[in-house]
C-alpha cells in the first residue's frame, strides 16, 4: 500500500521572534486507507500541519507530499486532488444547500449539467434533500462551544459532500475538540445534523459505498498503533506542561 501523506522534519514557528515553534521536526507517514485524527489542546500544531499539508501555510524547513505531489513545489496540483473540510465550512449563507453544492461543482469543472446532478445525488446520498432545499439561515443563541456543537455538524455535513464533487482522491478533514472528544471514547465522531444524529463513520461508509474514493475506508478502533504522542517532537511527559500534546504518525516509532 502506498503513502498518502508524507512529512519530513516540518518545522513552523510564530511570532517576531519566532519563538513560538507549533512543529518542531515532524515526520509522519499516513498509507491510503487510513483515517487519522489529530488530537490536542489549543497551540499543539493541528491546524497547522493540515493548513501546511492543505498548501495554505509554508513550513519554515522540511518538506511534505500528498498524494506523491510535493506540497512546496507544486501546490497548485496538491489542491486539484485534495478537499478541506473545516468546523466552519466556506459556504454561501444566502444560498440553499442544492446551490452551494452546484457551485462547488462548478468551480471543480463539471458541466452545468453534471454539477446539478452530483448535487442531487449527494443530498440524497446524506439524507439532506429535505433539509438544505429551502433558503434560510441557521438561527442559534449560546456560548461559542454550545454553538459549534449545535450547528456544527450541520456545516459539516454539507460541506464534505461539496468537497467531494469531483471525485477528489484526498479528503483532508479538520474537526474541533468540542466536537470530537466526546464520542471519540466510544470509538466514533459524531456530527450534530438537522432532524437527528449521524455519525462520520457512516458519511464515511457512504462515500465508499457510493463509489467515491477519497480513502479508501478501513475503519479500526483506536490504539496506540494508530494514536502517536508529540506531533511537535516531544514526548506527553515533556509536553505536559506546555500543553503541547497531540497525536498523529511520528517518527518515532511505535509504543
Amino acid at each position: 500500500m502506498s503513502a498518502s501523506i508524507i512529512a519530513e522534519d516540518l518545522v513552523k514557528s510564530y511570532g517576531a521572534d519566532q519563538k513560538v515553534r507549533a512543529l518542531d521536526g515532524l515526520s509522519l507517514t499516513v498509507e491510503e486507507g487510513t483515517v487519522l485524527s489529530l488530537l490536542g489542546p489549543n497551540g499543539s500544531g493541528k491546524t497547522t500541519t493540515v493548513r501546511i499539508l492543505a498548501t495554505l501555510l509554508r513550513p519554515d524547513s522540511g518538506r511534505a507530499s500528498v498524494a506523491g505531489i510535493d506540497v512546496l513545489k507544486h501546490p497548485q496540483k496538491v489542491r486539484e486532488v485534495i478537499g478541506l473540510s473545516g468546523q466552519y465550512a466556506a459556504v454561501d449563507e444566502t444560498l440553499t444547500g442544492w446551490d452551494n453544492l452546484t457551485m462547488f461543482g462548478r468551480l471543480y469543472h463539471l458541466s452545468s449539467r453534471g454539477a446539478k446532478a452530483r448535487a442531487d445525488e449527494l443530498l440524497e446520498m446524506f439524507s439532506l434533500t429535505d433539509v438544505v432545499i429551502d433558503r434560510g439561515h441557521v438561527i442559534a443563541k449560546g456560548t461559542a462551544d454550545s454553538l459549534k456543537k449545535e450547528v456544527g455538524g450541520e456545516r459539516l455535513e454539507i460541506s464534505v459532500p461539496a468537497e467531494n464533487l469531483a471525485q477528489t482522491r484526498q479528503l483532508v478533514e479538520s474537526l474541533t475538540r468540542s466536537t470530537a472528544t466526546e464520542d471519540f471514547q466510544m470509538h466514533r465522531i459524531s456530527v450534530a445534523a438537522p432532524g437527528g444524529t449521524a455519525t462520520l463513520v457512516e458519511a464515511l461508509r457512504q462515500l465508499d459505498t457510493a463509489g467515491i474514493h477519497p480513502l479508501d475506508i478501513a475503519l479500526k478502533r483506536p490504539s496506540l498503533d494508530d494514536v502517536f504522542l508529540a506531533l511537535t517532537g516531544h514526548s506527553a511527559e515533556e509536553s505536559e506542561d506546555d500543553q503541547k500534546v497531540a497525536a498523529g504518525r511520528s517518527k518515532r516509532g511505535k509504543r
